[in-house]
């Protein structure tokens, strides 16, 4: 996976194969980082902010037609990062992504509100 990942470190199958990969084997730092470098290659193709916490309706709404499946793409791999983070703990990082998920997706097709309260009842069980 190393091998293809450095001769093809853009390529969006290889890094969700080494994200695949190393989350199956427990991984989990090594999968968010391939995720995190997946939301980078995706990202400049359809004009998003470097930051997600910036991520507003309008940059999806401007989108044109031939761009959304990229950005179907980027924002399930940005819910990737939040599943991960809630993995790993990083609750409040998880919980930011997916209240900007829920916030931008009113219709939850991403599916980020169940995430969104299992992360929210985890920190609840966790404050107790």
């Amino acid at each position: 996976m190393l091998k293809a990942y450095f001769l093809a470190p853009h390529s969006l199958n290889v890094l969700v194969a080494l994200n695949r990969y190393y989350y199956y084997q427990h991984r989990l730092e090594d999968a968010l980082q391939a995720t995190v470098k997946a939301l980078a290659v995706i990202r400049p193709s359809i004009g998003f902010p470097e930051d997600w916490r910036d991520l507003q309706q309008n940059h999806i709404s401007d989108t044109p037609p031939a761009s959304l499946t990229q950005v179907r793409l980027y924002l399930f791999t940005l819910k990737a990062v939040g599943f991960l983070n809630m993995r790993l703990h990083n609750l409040d990082v998880s919980q930011g992504i997916f209240e900007k998920l829920v916030e931008l997706d009113s219709k939850d097709r991403i599916g980020a509100k169940g995430l969104l309260e299992l992360v929210v009842k985890r920190k609840t069980d966790v404050a107790v």
